[in-house]
């Protein structure tokens, strides 16, 4: 964006936020693409002198990649490079600063228990929760069949079409929910991305290509299954047509036996 573009947006991301959240102590927003933009509200919440806390919410790619398969009929390999940007950005992007790894299967499996680390993280201690409010939300908030696609690690590490970039970036992120990284071990993963965004428009050419063979095969599938019905139609009207002729057939048949039984008497 032209740096006037740019502005303006920021200024309008400053107003929404000071209208929607500016009366709370804290505040939170989620959305996947934050990810790949969190430069740009970085910058919009400085400006507010705000302290921000990051939690890098992840999951595994193998689950990411079913769900989309799914939702949206995305091939595997382009769910595992998704999943590779929105995730390497997010670490990349809060590299020093106050964050903490969630697991989105923990969440699901014991959530008062992820809540609490996250409670801890941000160290308020005015921050806690009640007991009926944690029910509440484990009860009625959280819930087993939101989670349609479950894998474990193993099912990662036996899945051929999966990159190496993403089976050591998801493991990474693992022992990064215990602390024990050395930081270096991203730098060489950020390297490796780097080397492969360098081909960004290469891959976003055949992307769009993929896409259109996509919607081009769907079409088609369409399109058969409707010469599909119009034959049926087809061939049961031929059928009705072929039966009613064998009746009037049958009937002229009588009628001219009759007749001639007639004649004859």
């Amino acid at each position: 964006f032209p740096v006037t573009i740019l502005e303006a947006l920021k200024l309008c991301a400053s107003r929404a936020l000071e209208a929607r959240f500016g009366h709370f102590r804290y505040f939170a927003f989620k959305d996947p693409r934050t990810c790949r933009t969190l430069p740009f509200w970085q910058d919009v919440l400085s400006n507010h002198g705000l302290q921000i806390f990051y939690v890098i919410a992840f999951r595994n790619p193998v689950s990411v990649a079913s769900s989309l398969a799914s939702r949206d009929g995305f091939p595997k390999i382009r769910s595992y490079y998704l999943w590779l940007l929105h995730t390497l950005a997010a670490v990349r992007h809060t590299t020093g600063k106050p964050r903490v790894f969630i697991e989105y299967d923990d969440l699901i499996q014991s959530p008062s228990n992820t809540l609490k680390i996250i409670r801890d993280f941000i160290a308020d201690p005015e921050i806690d929760f009640l007991p009926k409010e944690l029910r509440i939300y484990e009860d009625e908030f959280i819930d087993e069949k939101f989670r349609r696609h479950k894998h474990e690690l193993s099912h990662l590490a036996i899945d051929r079409s999966c990159p190496h970039l993403v089976k050591d970036t998801y493991k990474l992120l693992q022992a990064q929910k215990t602390g024990g990284v050395d930081e270096r071990d991203w730098y060489k993963l950020f390297s490796a991305l780097d080397n492969i965004t360098a081909f960004s428009e290469l891959l976003h050419y055949l992307d769009q290509k993929l896409t259109e063979v996509e919607s081009r095969r769907t079409l088609l599938e369409a399109e058969a299954v409707t010469r599909q019905g119009q034959l049926v139609s087809l061939s049961q009207t031929r059928k009705a047509e072929h039966d009613e002729a064998v009746k009037q057939i049958e009937a002229l048949t009588q009628w001219a036996t009759s007749a001639d039984a007639f004649a004859k008497s």
